[in-house]
């Protein structure tokens, strides 16, 4: 067991304080234990669950990825054609995905896809 503030190792689980910094060390390994059993219950719920919401989330950040990926080569296409016009596109695509992403983040329904299927 090592101390959390420190990193001093202890050199036996009866100790009750560290020796380095003088932290009480009694209560470590139940909390370890606590805040393990809760780390592996909140990975067991959410692992494999993808909702809804999440995945219409993602589908408006992969609008906003997919403008940027735009913006250069329109931006080549406005220098060419000497008229911001082509920069339009982007800009669409952009306000697009913006737009994408806060509608279901405000309005959202938090189902998972197996809800989504049944109903």
């Amino acid at each position: 067991m090592y101390c959390p503030r420190c990193g001093q190792q202890q050199i036996s689980e009866e100790v009750r304080f560290c020796p380095r910094c003088g932290l009480s060390v009694a209560a470590v390994p139940a909390l370890l234990a606590v805040s393990e059993a809760a780390t592996v219950k909140g990975l067991g719920a959410s692992s494999g669950v993808r909702t809804r919401k999440r995945a219409q989330i993602r589908r408006g950040a992969k609008l906003l990825f997919f403008s940027a990926v735009l913006a250069p080569i329109f931006f080549g296409l406005s220098i060419a054609f000497d008229s911001p016009g082509p920069l339009i596109v982007p800009f669409t695509v952009f306000l697009a995905g913006v737009a994408w992403m806060l509608y279901f983040v405000l309005f959202g329904e938090e189902l998972t896809d197996a809800d989504a299927a049944k109903g």
